[in-house]
């Protein structure tokens, strides 16, 4: 058996292990999955995250943006993706009762870079 430390230093993405660690230890999301998803029929490889987050969002675009720049800034590759998408999943469990909802969206990095530049001005 390997040593979790272990494995996030060998394992077969770490880059993907890092973005999780960065956007966990924001302490903004109650759960973090970080997924490279890759097309070979139009060939585009890109990021797809699903997070849940301790606060639901007023904006998701805003909110995927300010991801992003985490995601960019804990895997410098990431800005060489075809796309960046995010899933903001939001629900509860209440006895037998279950309520999920998600939304989506997903971006080329320069059209996040784009709406991270509009939310500075």
């Amino acid at each position: 058996m390997l040593a979790p430390s272990l494995l996030n230093r060998t394992g077969p993405f770490p880059e993907l292990l890092a973005i999780q660690k960065a956007l966990e230890d924001s302490g903004e999301f109650r759960e973090v999955k970080v997924m490279l998803q890759t097309s070979s029929g139009d060939r585009t490889t890109g990021l797809h995250l699903t997070v849940t987050c301790r606060n639901k969002p007023t904006d998701y675009e805003q909110a995927g943006a300010r991801i992003v720049a985490v995601v960019e800034k804990a895997d410098p590759q990431a800005a060489q993706r075809d796309f960046i998408a995010v899933d903001f999943k939001e629900g509860f469990q209440a006895g037998l009762a279950t309520f999920s909802n998600s939304r989506h969206v997903s971006h080329s990095p320069q059209q996040w870079e784009e709406i991270l530049q509009s939310q500075a001005r």
